[in-house]
């Protein structure tokens, strides 16, 4: 990996214009950073912990499995909004659980501890811009940051 911007993330919002108060929806670019190369390198690592038995890929997968159910009308579909579920994400212990799931039974992978991964994912969603100034990302990640 190469760094090749010299800039920090930058965080903006985008109005939920649909709730209550009209809340911003934190959006981050990490286009132009140091570590936006490194975001999409390690993002490629987290795609297998991503899928399970309650993943769809789409609209269409989702349509072709409710025409499937016998008896449709005796079920109600039901959907739940997670409030901020991206900001509220504690970053830390989700970093722990990324780590212990992409590597269970190893401490050195390709010849990188998993300490330095560690750090270099940690680098990966730590610093954006706001207003000029430089911020710190303590828990929580942004909407379209490739993390």
């Amino acid at each position: 990996m190469i760094a090749t911007g010299t800039q920090p993330g930058t965080r903006y919002g985008a109005p939920k214009i649909y709730k209550r108060g009209i809340p911003l929806r934190p959006i981050h670019s990490d286009i132009n950073t140091c570590s936006y190369d490194l975001s999409k390198h390690l993002v490629t690592k987290l795609v297998p912990l991503r899928v399970n038995g309650y993943t769809l890929r789409n609209t269409y997968e989702f349509v072709e499995l409710i025409n499937s159910v016998e008896d449709a009308n005796n079920y109600v579909i039901c959907s739940f909004d997670i409030e901020r579920l991206f900001t509220n994400l504690p970053l830390r212990e989700t970093l722990e659980i990324i780590l212990e799931q992409l590597f269970p039974n190893t401490e050195d992978i390709l010849k990188v501890s998993i300490k330095k991964i560690k750090i270099l994912w940690e680098l990966a969603t730590s610093t954006f811009m706001f207003y000029n100034k430089l911020y710190e990302q303590v828990d929580g990640v942004a909407m379209r940051s490739p993390c």
